[in-house]
């Protein structure tokens, strides 16, 4: 029990986790498109050519962090994703031996009351065995 609810924890943790990083990079994404519509407005009081230079390799450094801060989420969200996958079959594992082992303990008792079950009409029919022949010694 104290094994699915650690593993029902590590879920929940690491959704979290997930979540976070969505959350990151749609706030890096959102911080990315401000700061280039800032670089934009700075770039038109230069020249026209200075500008189309400036933008153009802003907007390259800006996608190259930006591709590669995305292949990191990817990532990222991609280990968590199987980290979760693991947690969520070893929790099912153990919920199915949680099973397994109700239902051995299950056919122990049933077996228990069977061989109590025998035992008493063994008995009986010792004392029944025991009742007749004194009664025929008698």
């Amino acid at each position: 029990l104290d094994e699915v609810s650690n593993l029902r924890i590590q879920i929940r943790e690491m959704k979290n986790d997930r979540r976070e990083l969505v959350r990151a990079h749609h706030e890096s994404m959102s911080l990315l498109a401000t700061v280039s519509e800032e670089k934009l407005v700075e770039f038109k009081s230069k020249s026209e050519q200075d500008a189309e230079e400036s933008r153009a390799a802003q907007e390259e450094a800006l996608r190259t962090v930006l591709e590669m801060m995305e292949k990191d989420c990817e990532d990222r969200v991609a280990e968590l994703d199987s980290a979760l996958a693991r947690v969520e079959n070893e929790r099912e594992r153990a919920m199915q031996l949680q099973l397994e082992a109700a239902a051995k303990a299950a056919a122990e008792e049933s077996n228990k009351s069977e061989v109590e079950e025998a035992c008493r009409l063994a008995v009986e029919r010792l004392v029944k065995e025991r009742k007749s022949r004194t009664a025929e010694m008698s």
